[in-house]
């Protein structure tokens, strides 16, 4: 009796063993993509959120797979770039969610064997800033934002309208208007100004963010690590339809004297 106990409890280990060994043997994803949003007007880069969750999210969904795929998510850098280097290659759909840009349609994208598929995805962003002349006194980051517009905002306002331009800062480079990403903010509300008021000439404005002195202290010991640096950023607010989408410029540092 316990010896053909002993055989069948054998015989149903190397079963169970030979079905993990089927299913490890599946292919390892053998592609990946590699891309970078532009104006498609200007071909600057389009500068983006924090890579988290109220980033810019970038979906992928197979097309040739046997059965229906799920779309893949993953988030765009603050540099306006996105990498996926785990995909299987084939034949794929790209689009975007939570864009500071206006929608476009799904792209085609073939994911090659043995290597990084690049492409570069041509956008029209809300609105474009740009940040001159970063100084830290008195407790106050001080800096002149330029903004505009490259579609023909003149003639079709696109729904759009701009609420705000300001300046955030954080001890991080990672930086944006987030309140998990951001340290103080310094902003001028612009709801009441007509957008050709506010694009009309150089468009131009000098922007001061004063910060709290509890919140310095707090980090003091950072931003002396960070040798006396704070991280800032220029944004401008646009209300697109019911939601507020944010435009960034490049990341800046000024010095905490």
């Amino acid at each position: 009796m316990d010896f053909k106990f002993n055989h069948m409890f054998c015989a149903a280990i190397l079963v169970a063993l030979a079905s993990c060994a089927k299913i490890d043997n599946y292919d390892a994803p053998d592609g990946g993509l590699s891309g970078r949003l532009v104006d498609r007007v200007t071909g600057e880069v389009v500068y983006q959120p924090v890579n988290s969750d109220g980033g810019l999210r970038v979906q992928l969904t197979q097309q040739d797979w046997i059965v229906e795929a799920d779309p893949q998510f993953f988030y765009a850098r603050e540099d306006g770039t996105f990498t996926n280097s785990r995909l299987f290659s084939g034949e794929y759909l790209l689009d975007f969610g939570q864009a500071n840009f206006f929608p476009v349609d799904e792209i085609p994208v073939t994911i090659a064997e043995d290597g990084m598929t690049e492409v570069e995805v041509a956008v029209t962003p809300f609105c474009t800033v740009y940040m001159d002349d970063v100084v830290f006194e008195n407790r106050a980051v001080r800096a002149t934002a330029r903004i505009k517009r490259t579609w023909n905002w003149v003639a079709d306002n696109r729904g759009c309208k701009i609420t705000g331009i300001g300046l955030c800062c954080h001890i991080s480079p990672n930086v944006d208007y987030g309140s998990d990403h951001n340290i103080g903010t310094g902003e001028i509300d612009c709801s009441g100004t007509e957008d050709l008021q506010l694009l009309t000439g150089e468009g131009t404005f000098d922007v001061n963010l004063v910060l709290d002195g509890t919140r310095l202290q707090q980090y003091a010991h950072v931003i002396k690590a960070n040798g006396n640096r704070l991280y800032v950023r220029a944004f401008v607010e646009t209300q697109y339809g019911s939601d507020l989408r944010y435009n960034y410029s490049a990341v800046s540092t000024v010095t905490v004297e």
